[in-house]
């Protein structure tokens, strides 16, 4: 930090003639110092070796190289990894269409199936087709009388 340095001599007051009367203070003028200039010595820089210089531009090539086939192959295999998986997720959605449906054609065939097998469905069966069970009497059915309203229950 540089600080102002004011003169040593003292500041003497000359009275001028002027149509005042109050003198009016002048300064003589004084030669302002020299300013300072401080050099300090510059580092020595060693130049590097040509040898040197060229290795190390070489690695940086290799680096950068690296770095661009690394990006690369994230961004690849990225991509792929989310078209694969988009790929199962649509298989997934179609597999659980196809198990809804099944489920729903498997209930129809079971009630079908119920149907057939049921006791009454068997009782009418054969009934139809002449066989009856030896243990059991034969069911006859009920002559209608005119005018009944009403069907004989069996």
């Amino acid at each position: 930090m540089s600080a102002i340095q004011l003169p040593d001599t003292p500041t003497r007051l000359r009275v001028l003639p002027r149509d005042r009367e109050t003198p009016t203070p002048v300064r003589e003028e004084v030669a302002a110092p020299e300013p300072r200039v401080i050099t300090t010595p510059k580092e020595q820089v060693r130049p590097r070796s040509r040898a040197r210089a060229r290795t190390f531009e070489k690695v940086v090539g290799q680096l950068m190289v690296f770095g661009i086939v690394v990006g690369l192959t994230y961004a690849a295999s990225s991509l792929g990894g989310r078209i694969l998986t988009e790929g199962e997720r649509r298989e997934a959605i179609t597999a659980q269409q196809r198990t809804r449906l099944a489920r729903t054609d498997i209930s129809v065939l079971r009630q079908r199936v119920e149907r057939l097998t049921g006791v009454r469905a068997v009782e009418r069966w054969a009934l139809a087709r002449g066989f009856q069970h030896p243990e059991v009497r034969p069911v006859t059915p009920k002559p209608r009388t005119e005018g009944a309203n009403r069907v004989a229950k069996r």
